[in-house]
């Protein structure tokens, strides 16, 4: 039996989805990898991603060069063109007009390409001369751009005017660690502007610190307000930081500190930019931070192990709740080692890891849905009485010999338009147990994403998990098997005619623990409305290794 590394839930649901389950929905979905040499891509220590404005492409600078994919509308990436330039780290214009990257591995100039919208093409527009070379983080208007960069013991924040037109960068002024009263701001890591450009927040790699500055709209400037320190004033979380985001509605700022395994948590005053400490969450060795355009989930990679967690994150208060934790080379996962980039595209489809160790770029979205703490209502039932069939065993001593299996048969009328489309879209299905037990409900979560994805883990993010069968329904496989379900079928029919049928085995199968207390229950709920299900309340068999009912 694995041991759970996600949410139980015991009534078998397959869930797809579900309203009330996808607002919800924590849980997500490794789609594959960008790997350096496929295709001629340059993925040499791969450091950054952006993700144009109008979500068509991405683009990653690494050591070896700069790769441009086109990106599809499920977040899956094509290469469009690899060129040349190493860049040591990218970023887009808000307008999505031009990109810019340092130049080369020790230099502080600037490279400024035109970006073909269409095609996603870059094309050398001209250098720009810095102070500093650092990584850049163009402000929410266009009007600006800001460096950090540091190493040793010493640290800068540049300020940059630019160009909306041209794109061209002027360097304003420059903020050195230690000089003019900023006093923490030694090898920054990260920094990021408020949604509304009034203020400016820096990591500290050295000085274990937040610090915060006003940014003066129309020239750029910037004037220090505070610093936040780990160990001052009861803040914790900021030892070693190496990442800050500022969340979309502007209420809270996170801040993660390697050396502290953990996230801290602010409240933002939205007129100082002022940050009064609210309390940490453990992380694990974090690397970098990120947060979804709509402010619901909180991303972290980490070092030990190497991962992608996922929290959840309270709007009214801003607390972080561990959510989905996706382990390097655990399940299928891959492209986490050292993941030193973490991008959330714009619509927030989809994300990508920069996984500096491994030269791969791996690709993740959120799942659509996820179990409900107890059954949905209304679902369709089978027409015949014990028609639909569930076996569930687990080994104790070989994990490979795990096995869940339903089979729903004879079932109500149902259409090929009722299951909607898994092939196309991301229309994902949740595997899901539930008992009459006392035990959290539910046991068992298992997911069957839509859309691409279900290749080897050394496949591109291309392969289709889902093939359509003419007239009749719909065929699922997962090479992978993350969750641990290898196959499943949707068949349409008249009354009595409809089937599904799941298969689930192996390693990567989070088995309940059994034996199971009745009833038991299993759903398939859809985005389209219809729902699924069968109960069993008279297993024939049901002890420690197996259970085996026929539906009431």
């Amino acid at each position: 039996m694995l041991a759970a590394a996600r949410p139980r839930l015991l009534a078998v649901v397959l869930a797809f989805g579900l309203t009330a389950a996808s607002a919800g929905a924590t849980r997500h979905v490794f789609l594959g990898l960008e790997r350096r040499g496929v295709a001629g891509v340059a993925l040499s220590a791969p450091s950054r991603v952006a993700v144009s404005p109008d979500g068509a492409h991405a683009y990653v600078a690494a050591a070896d060069g700069t790769s441009v994919f086109a990106r599809d509308a499920g977040g899956v990436l094509a290469v469009v063109e690899v060129k040349s330039d190493v860049l040591r780290s990218i970023a887009i214009s808000p307008d999505g007009a031009y990109v810019y990257g340092p130049a080369g591995a020790f230099t502080t100039v600037f490279s400024i390409f035109d970006r073909n919208p269409v095609s996603g093409a870059l094309t050398f527009d001209s250098f720009a001369g810095t102070a500093s070379g650092g990584t850049m983080v163009p402000s929410p208007d266009g009007e600006h751009a800001y460096l950090f960069a540091g190493t040793g013991a010493a640290g800068v924040v540049e300020v940059l005017d630019r160009n909306p037109v041209t794109g061209a960068l002027a360097s304003v002024e420059v903020h050195q660690d230690g000089v003019g009263g900023v006093d923490r701001i030694a090898v920054p890591r990260a920094l990021a502007l408020s949604p509304d450009g009034a203020h400016v927040y820096v990591s500290s790699f050295l000085d274990d610190a937040v610090t915060v500055f006003a940014r003066d709209a129309g020239t750029g400037a910037l004037t220090l307000v505070e610093a936040v320190v780990n160990g001052q004033g009861g803040v914790t979380g900021l030892d070693n930081g190496v990442g800050v985001v500022v969340s979309p509605d502007g209420l809270h700022v996170y801040a993660a500190g390697q050396a502290s395994d953990a996230v801290a948590r602010f409240d933002r005053d939205g007129g100082t930019g002022s940050l009064a400490f609210a309390g940490s969450t453990p992380a694990h060795g974090p690397v970098a931070l990120a947060i979804s355009p709509d402010g619901e989930h909180v991303y972290v990679t980490a070092s030990d192990p190497d991962a992608l967690r996922v929290f959840d994150r309270n709007p009214a208060t801003g607390v972080l709740t561990p959510a989905d934790v996706l382990e390097d080379d655990v399940a299928g996962t891959d492209g986490l080692a050292q993941g030193r980039g973490i991008t959330v595209a714009a619509d927030g489809v989809s994300l990508y890891v920069a996984a500096h160790d491994e030269d791969e770029v791996s690709v993740f979205r959120p799942a659509t849905v996820d179990c409900t703490p107890a059954p949905a209502v209304g679902c369709r039932t089978p027409a015949v009485s014990g028609a639909a069939k569930l076996i569930v065993k687990d080994n104790p001593t070989l994990d490979r010999g795990d096995k869940l299996v339903w089979t729903w048969a004879r079932g109500s009328a149902t259409s090929v338009a009722d299951f909607g489309d898994p092939v196309a879209v991301a229309n994902d299905y949740v595997l899901c147990v539930y008992d009459g037990s006392a035990a959290p409900q539910p046991l068992v979560a298992t997911l069957l994403q839509a859309g691409a994805g279900c290749g080897k883990p050394q496949d591109p993010p291309t392969r289709s998990c889902w093939r359509p069968l003419p007239g009749k329904g719909f065929k699922y496989r997962n090479e992978g098997r993350p969750d641990g379900v290898a196959a499943a079928k949707l068949l349409a029919g008249a009354e009595a005619r409809a089937k599904i049928k799941v298969k689930a085995k192996g390693e990567t199968l989070d088995t309940p623990s059994l034996p199971l207390a009745p009833p038991v229950v299993v759903q398939l709920q859809s985005a389209a409305g219809p729902c699924w299900e069968a109960t069993y309340s008279t297993p024939s068999i049901n002890f420690s290794a197996q259970f085996k009912a026929k539906a009431d």
